[in-house]
């Protein structure tokens, strides 16, 4: 790790020493600067959709993968891990999906996606607490952070985010 951040800091040019990186990034003020920002985050509903071949929505999210496909997919380590009883848990067979989908499986949880996820978490918490705001899983808290860092979010479940993350843009098929 020690070698990592001192890679990055000589790389990158814009940090005098490795504390400096460091600060910023327990701060969450780390980006990456590589093309991935451009990615987009498919939520764990169109891979069941496809997964499953739901009659309803599977045609549909495929088409949207598609014609996305081409700016980067990717996947919040959370949605792999939703999906992961659509395989029976065998994580091989989940990698290959995503894999013949063209979805990224790789992609690390970083710590501005934890400061996100708090904020966010901690704002529904306090509407609820207050009878403004259903009951929403962590998992889509989670998901949302996630998505901030990159392009958007592809969901057909836009209203499940829409008052965690406003600002977060957001694709159905």
């Amino acid at each position: 790790m020690q070698q990592f951040i001192l890679e990055r800091v000589r790389v990158s040019g814009l940090y005098g020493s490795a504390s400096e990186y460091i600060r910023d990034l327990v701060r969450g003020d780390y980006e990456r600067e590589d093309a991935r920002k451009v990615a987009w985050v498919v939520d764990t509903c169109l891979l069941l959709d496809i997964g499953l071949d739901d009659r309803k929505f599977a045609a549909d999210s495929e088409h949207l993968l598609w014609d996305k496909l081409a700016e980067g997919l990717l996947v919040c380590p959370v949605t792999f891990v939703e999906l992961a009883p659509a395989f029976s848990g065998e994580v091989e067979a989940l990698g290959e999906f995503l894999f013949q989908l063209g979805v990224d499986s790789q992609e690390s949880w970083m710590p501005t996606d934890t400061r996100t996820a708090c904020e966010a978490w901690a704002r529904h918490v306090e509407r609820r607490h207050s009878h403004q705001a259903a009951k929403r899983p962590i998992a889509d808290v989670l998901i949302g952070a996630f998505a901030q860092r990159f392009q958007g979010l592809l969901t057909r479940n836009t209203s499940d985010f829409r008052r965690l993350f406003p600002q977060l843009r957001m694709i159905e098929p």
